[in-house]
């Protein structure tokens, strides 16, 4: 910028110039004004309308050899009449091609300012006089030499914008430039130029090829003639988002700059989406002049890469995934051009979940990479790591140097490395140092030195992963005492997927270990020695032997080719055992689902001492391989032959011929079926066994397949075929038959005890199945277990369903026969219906044992002709739903017939733990009651049509656990039915006995009732009650039973714990006309006991009230009646008397009157004046009738009867006051005979006497 003002003031400064000389006066004015001479080489042209035009070509400042600038073109247009004013105003300027060169001294100046001749007439020029409204450079460049390094920098291809308002600023310039043949976008702001020459630029640039920018802000300013730069930056990189471009990192601070050093000495570096950022604080120190280095130093807080790269810590980063990331970054890296340092400090690093502290890494500059000089860290399991070594980035990357590990919790190590815990926590302290080399295909530890459990074990180990072929692992391990289990967790923490199915699949493998004690799966051997290879199909074992491997000298040798297609080869081994185990938990190890080998497990102790020789050939034909193995030896004193041939191709094995025979013979059959792997009660001899296996054929066309097992005690067969075609499920059909002198022995093959009570079991069954694949098909079993004969078919899957893990089997069984005790034993254990109870119950009390079935779940629909129910006889055309599994048996759809009525509903009992549950819902209806109840002298003691519904569950650890938690409810009624022995006519037959002077005693009154209620029957229309299920026991209450001839209620207890009744009934009759207050006849009922056999007990007592208080109110009756008569005779005799006196008074009245007349008539005659006087007439008096003699003129109370007096106190006192009444009345009854005194006359009555008087008179002779 500063050029281009100067050539415009060499320009205009002549106000008035001699334009035909102007081109010498434009070098002469140019040259004053620069300090550098100017030389114009090629064309001048100008014109003056419309505006003053001025073109030069070839325009130099400096030496026209060695020009310091070169303007191929330089062309100006400025206004007129401001240039009229003395300002300039220059519309366009244009510089073609300029090519401006810099050279810088030793001390870092420009060449430009220290080869001035002068400083030059452009200070002496108004700034705000000149003015720039466009300034294009096309093709512009610059060149810095810096003769302190020798280094040349070069700017090219420059295509900038060039705007003023004055000579001191502000500027701005725009447009693309080349820097190192890298395109930049280049955008710069200054202010106005400040009195001390400072300048304040902003500005950002733009790489082309790099998705980042680049800013800056800051003072640009000049000392000693060196030009010099304060302030800040800021640098971002950039990706494509899905929807607009995303900000990824950043990087801003302060920095420092001029010709020789750039220092920065607040930086701040922040990566990773905006929402989860991390970053670095640091420092850079930047040398660029003479020796050319670099120093930086960071730190930071923590790198959360479970954040940038996963989804946090909910979703921590994968390892795998984070570590490609980091070496991405790696390789990544910018390789300076000067030697430098980096100095990294992380206290935490997050990653995987886990905490990674104290990471540190140091890095140098090297050719093509970097030096690590350190990397370490603490990881997770308290392990501490380091390296160093050299990093190739460039070309191939590349790792090599040294490492050492130490960790205290190797398995929390490789759990958080993705190995799953199982197995890596056994992992003892470990510490481990070697050569490591690590490159695009693999990896390598060479000059290994490990510590591991008290042991060292030096070696090393490489893995290679071509780009095209097999992977490739080689492993090579001596050590005096070796645990190869610690050893191969140890690979996992260098590779997770070492050892996996698909490393064997697809790795060739080289083995050397020697050691002269190892470890194996925790089985110890001794002089262990491994050398073999196993490339492309060839297996190579120069040498296997085992000198003790836990009692097993294993020795095997040989090499076979093309071992999975057309093997050819040899290879012999030999096998002597005094003890299987350590051998078979190695082979457990390596093939934990074989079934097969947890039988050999189990009969592993039946198969010592074992001496074996085995060998295999193979030779090339022209169909593939002709293949031989022959085994022989002794196992358990059990003779072992093996016989089999293959020709084919191993890979094409359904085509191929098979013949194979195996023979096993013993003394003792039993050895035998203990070696394959069944168990047996060692105390049950089997006698001599015999067992052979053949099969002949090809599987893609079938093969014949004949079994045959004898022995004294049992006998199998079995012929049939199997066919295996390809992408074809196997097909296979057997028929056989099976018989047994005992079931029981034979089930403890499979693990499971028969109930031993039940006795022996035969067993006689023929059999049919078809199978394909995983699914079977029983054709047809027929035949006898036991005493029960059945026919069955069932078809289901070995395999189970997705999810499940029971093999489910559906059919139909018909059955003689069902007990449900047995069958229920399959579920609870084996023998529970045999034990015993503990006192409190009935029910026996052991606890529940293991369930007899482990894995079937079978659905049956069974139909039987008899099921007892240990109630009364057994039930008849059985059919149901059975479901049967290892932890529940359920039974759907019940319907049978029972007691000639009919049974139907569900029950189910299941196991969950140790504790069981029983459920169910039974109806039973039109059921003979007769049949169900107990009996009494050998009839039963109730009949009729009997319905009952009944809901309960019930939970326990024991059958009488599960009684005793019995809970429910139901209904039950009977309908048109009889109770025997309840005469309802007893009541009055008693009565008449009283009337005919049975004594009022209980013990009479109950022998004469018991004697007639026994004789007869209560017939009733129904009886109906409500049960409730609570604790073991069944409650009825409020029982009411419609009949005619009586009346009878009551409730009812059975206690299903100890099977016993508790009940209670009243029954009553109507008393009819012999009805009395307080008391009727009625009877109580108890029936206790054992429910098969309840004790019944008549209480009589309120009977005997009742009769107490008939003869009572008889009595009162007698009484009441007599005392009517005395009365009426009274009344009588006052009657009578009273007419007699009536009769004398009514005579001495006329006997007066008469004599009145007879007087008046003789006064009339002789003195009508004489009056006669009658003064001695006596008046007649009036007689009232005198009351009773002895009447009281106050009445006695009873006393009430005490509360503490019973029903029976009372009826005895009655009894007595009727007795002395009636002795009272005899001893007077001599007396009263005539009724009359001893002068003849009638004696006067008794006063009337009520029951009160009578009651209380006996109240005070008592208390008297």
């Amino acid at each position: 910028m500063a050029i281009i003002l100067v050539l415009v003031t060499a320009l205009v400064a002549p106000f008035f110039v001699d334009w035909t000389v102007y081109r010498s006066s434009f070098e002469a004015y140019a040259e004053a004004a620069l300090g550098h001479k100017v030389t114009v080489l090629g064309e001048a042209d100008m014109s003056i309308l419309p505006s003053p035009t001025v073109t030069f070509t070839d325009v130099r400042v400096g030496g026209a050899e060695d020009p310091l600038l070169v303007i191929s073109r330089f062309q100006i247009r400025m206004e007129l009449p401001p240039l009229l004013k003395g300002e300039f105003r220059i519309l366009d300027m244009t510089l073609d091609r300029p090519h401006l060169t810099i050279s810088l001294d030793e001390d870092g100046r420009p060449d430009w300012l220290t080869a001035m001749q002068s400083g030059g007439a452009l200070a002496d020029i108004a700034a705000d006089d000149v003015a720039f409204e466009n300034i294009s450079i096309t093709d512009g460049a610059v060149t810095v030499v810096d003769a302190r390094s020798g280094i040349t920098h070069t700017l090219d291809n420059a295509e900038l914008t060039v705007k003023a308002r004055s000579l001191a600023g502000p500027f701005r310039i725009d447009g693309p430039v080349e820097i190192a043949d890298e395109r930049y976008s280049l955008s710069l702001a200054t202010g106005r130029k400040q009195a001390d020459g400072a300048l304040r630029v902003k500005g950002t640039i733009t790489p082309g090829q790099v998705s980042m920018s680049a800013s800056i802000d800051g003072i640009l300013s000049s000392l000693e003639g060196m030009p010099r730069f304060d302030g800040g930056f800021q640098l971002k990189g950039i990706e494509q988002g899905e929807d607009q471009p995303q900000v990824v990192w950043t990087a801003n601070g302060t920095f420092e700059a001029d010709t020789a050093h750039l220092t920065v000495d607040k930086g701040e570096y922040h990566f990773g989406p905006q929402e989860r950022r991390s970053g670095f604080d640091g420092r850079l120190e930047m040398v660029y002049a003479g020796d050319r280095h670099f120093n930086l130093t960071a730190r930071a807080k923590q790198i959360d890469l479970d954040r940038i790269y996963g989804g946090g810590p909910q979703d921590p980063v994968n390892l795998s995934e984070a570590s490609a990331k980091v070496i991405d970054v790696l390789k990544g890296l910018p390789i300076p051009d000067m030697k430098g340092t980096i100095s990294l400090d992380i206290p935490v690093v997050v990653a995987g979940g886990e905490l990674l502290q104290e990471v540190k890494a140091d890095l140098e500059t090297r050719p093509g990479g970097w030096h690590i000089s350190r990397l370490a860290g603490r990881i997770p399991g308290r392990t501490t790591i380091a390296t160093e070594g050299d990093l190739v980035v460039r070309n191939k990357f590349s790792y090599r140097g040294s490492v050492s590990l130490n960790s205290e919790q190797p398995g929390a190590l490789a759990a958080w490395l993705g190995e799953n815990a199982d197995g890596s926590t056994r992992i003892q302290p470990i510490s481990l140092e070697g050569r490591v080399s690590l490159v695009d295909t693999g990896a390598a530890l060479e000059n290994l030195r490990v510590e591991l459990d008290d042991a060292v074990i030096t070696g090393g180990l490489s893995f290679r992963k071509p780009h095209q072929g097999r992977d490739e692992f080689g492993l090579s391990l001596v050590a005096d005492r070796l645990n190869i289990d610690q050893v191969e967790d140890m690979l996992r923490l260098v590779g997770p997927s070492a050892g996996g199915a698909t490393f064997w699949n697809n790795t060739n493998v080289s083995l050397m270990v020697r050691a002269r004690e190892a470890i194996v799966r925790d089985v110890a051997g001794k002089d262990l020695a491994l050398q073999a290879s196993f490339s492309d199909d060839d297996l190579k074992i120069d040498r296997l032997y085992a000198g003790d491997l836990a009692g097993a000298e294993v020795d095997v040798s040989g090499r076979v080719e093309n071992l999975f297609s057309a093997p050819v080869g040899s290879m012999t081994g030999s096998l002597k055992a005094s003890d299987l185990d350590g051998l078979v938990s190695l082979l457990r190890s390596a093939w934990p689902d074989a079934g097969l080998l947890a039988r050999l497990e189990r009969a592993s102790e039946y198969l010592v001492p074992a001496e074996f020789e085995g060998e295999f050939k193979g030779s090339g034909t022209a169909e593939g391989s002709s293949l031989q193995f022959d085994l022989s030896g002794t196992a358990g004193g059990v003779e072992t032959t093996l016989r089999s041939s293959f020709e084919g191709r191993v890979d094409a094995w359904r085509n191929a011929d098979l013949d194979m025979k195996l023979d096993l013979k013993s003394a003792d059959g039993g050895q035998i079926l203990r070696q394959i792997g069944l168990e047996i009660l060692p105390v049950d001899e089997l006698g001599a066994g015999d067992v052979t296996l053949e099969a002949i054929g090809r599987p893609d066309d079938g093969v014949e397949l004949r079994m045959t097992a004898a022995s004294p005690a049992a006998s199998l067969s079995a012929d049939g075929s199997l066919r295996w075609q390809k992408d074809k499920d196997a097909n296979y059909s057997l028929q056989g038959t099976l018989a047994m002198d005992d079931l029981a022995p034979f089930a403890l093959l499979a693990g499971r005890m028969m109930p031993v009570m039940a006795g022996d079991i035969p067993v006689d069954l023929r059999y049919a199945l078809d199978g394909h694949g995983d699914t079977l098909a029983f054709r047809d079993i027929s035949g006898r277990v036991g005493d029960v004969t059945l026919t069955a078919n069932a078809e289901g899957s070995l395999a189970p369903s997705t999810g499940e893990r029971l093999r489910r089997f559906k059919g139909r069984v018909d059955l003689s026969a069902l007990d449900l005790m047995s069958l229920s034993e399959i579920v609870i254990g084996a023998d529970q219906w045999a034990s015993v109870g503990d006192g409190s119950s009935v029910w026996p009390s052991v606890a529940f044992d293991r369930p007899l079935l482990t894995s079937l779940d079978l659905n049956l629909d069974i139909t039987a002709q008899s099921m007892p129910l240990g109630l009364g006889e057994a039930a008849g055309n059985v059919s149901a739903n059975l479901r049967l599994k290892p932890d529940e048996l359920r039974l759907d759809d019940l319907t049978a017939t029972y007691a000639d009525g009919r049974l139907s509903g569900q029950l189910a009992l299941r196991r969950s733990g140790a504790e069981g549950a029983l459920s169910g819902r039974l109806k039973l209806e039109a059921a003979d009651l007769s049949r169900l109840v107990w009996a009494s002298e050998g009839r039963s003691v109730a009949t009729g049509s009997l319905d009952l519904l009944a809901d309960f569950e019930g939970v326990g650890r024991s059958l009488s656990g599960i009684v005793a938690g019995l809970t429910g409810g139901g209904t039950l009624k009977v309908s048109e039915g009889a109770l025997r022995g309840l005469n309802p006519q007893a009541f009055s037959l008693v009565m008449r006995a009283v009337d005919a002077g049975l004594d009022l005693q209980d013990t009479k009154i109950r022998n004469v009732f018991l004697s007639h209620m026994q004789a007869g029957t209560l017939r009733f229309k129904t009886l109906e009650a409500a049960l409730g299920i609570l604790g073991g026991r069944v409650s009825a209450r409020n029982i009411a039973v419609d009949a005619q001839a009586a009346k009878m209620f009551g409730s009812a207890l059975i206690n299903l714990n100890e099977l016993s009744l508790d009940s209670d009934f009243s029954l009553t009759v109507d008393a009819g006309d012999e009805a009395v207050i307080g008391a009727e006849p009625q009877v109580g009922l108890l029936f206790n006991g054992p429910l098969d056999a309840p004790v019944r007990s008549v209480d009589v007592a309120p009977f005997t009230a009742y009769l107490t208080l008939r003869a009572f109110e008889r009595e009162v009756e007698r009484v009441e009646k007599l005392q009517s008569e005395i009365l009426e005779r009274q009344s009588l005799d006052r009657n009578l008397k009273r007419q007699s006196q009536e009769r004398r008074r009514r005579a001495r009245e006329a006997e007066e009157e008469a004599a009145r007349e007879a007087e008046q008539e003789a006064s009339q005659a002789t003195a009508p004046s004489e009056e006669s006087s009658g003064g001695n007439a006596v008046p007649e008096a009036s007689e009232t009738p005198a009351g009773p003699d002895g009447a009281q003129s106050g009445e006695l109370t009873p006393s009430p009867i005490s509360s503490e007096e019973t029903a029976a106190d009372f009826a005895n006192r009655i009894r007595q006051v009727i007795g002395r009444q009636a002795n009272d009345n005899q001893a007077q009854s001599g007396n009263e005979a005539s009724g009359r005194t001893d002068d003849g006359a009638l004696k006067p009555l008794d006063p009337p006497q009520t029951v009160e008087d009578l009651i209380a008179r006996e109240i005070r002779r008592s208390t008297n």
